[in-house]
């Protein structure tokens, strides 16, 4: 798989507006109104925890200060991922807050929910915003402004809660429409 969607029963974890992406995969949506509906519809409408780490061959010995973060949906079943091992320090972020600021922008039809997915097992998220206006570079070449919010439940590249809305502000300006792992 390429394109390292998230696949769930078949189907994968995400949506976009306009054109349908080169993988043919994903839920298409005419604009949704609120990042909820884009959450719902990219299939990432769960929550993770971290659960204490044990060890041993009969797994019974706690491993002091390391937890996995897993996916709630699944906790419990013989096909849940572990999405990384983490300190007690680090904070969830969950999908439904990492979004959420996109709310005010798009409700003020500053921009357009364009796509949003997980990667991975679900370990990595996004978030794809278009704002309304272009840039001419040169000549009759255009170029697309987007916002893009990332954030994975491993520990390796998070959204730091309380760094949520300076985050928000310095979103990384995009040229290129977010479709898999490789754009």
């Amino acid at each position: 798989m390429p394109h390292e969607l998230q696949m769930q029963d078949g189907r994968a974890a995400m949506m976009y507006v306009g054109r349908e992406p080169w993988h043919g995969l994903g839920t298409k949506l005419d604009r949704p109104a609120t990042a909820a509906e884009a959450i719902k519809a990219a299939r990432l409408d769960w929550t993770v925890s971290k659960k204490p780490l044990c060890a041993g061959r009969d797994g019974h010995v706690l491993v002091p200060d390391r937890y996995a973060v897993v996916p709630d949906d699944r906790w419990g079943k013989q096909d849940c991922p572990i999405f990384g091992v983490v300190a007690d320090s680090y904070k969830l972020l969950q999908n439904r807050e990492a979004f959420r600021f996109f709310d005010p922008i798009v409700g003020e039809d500053a921009a357009v929910y364009h796509t949003a997915g997980a990667l991975g097992q679900g370990e990595r998220i996004w978030i794809l915003a278009k704002l309304p206006s272009d840039i001419r570079v040169v000549g009759d070449d255009i170029a697309h402004k987007y916002l893009l919010l990332s954030n994975s439940h491993d520990g390796r590249s998070s959204v730091p809660r309380d760094r949520l809305v300076v985050a928000a502000l310095a979103l990384w300006p995009k040229a290129a429409q977010v479709l898999s792992q490789g754009t």
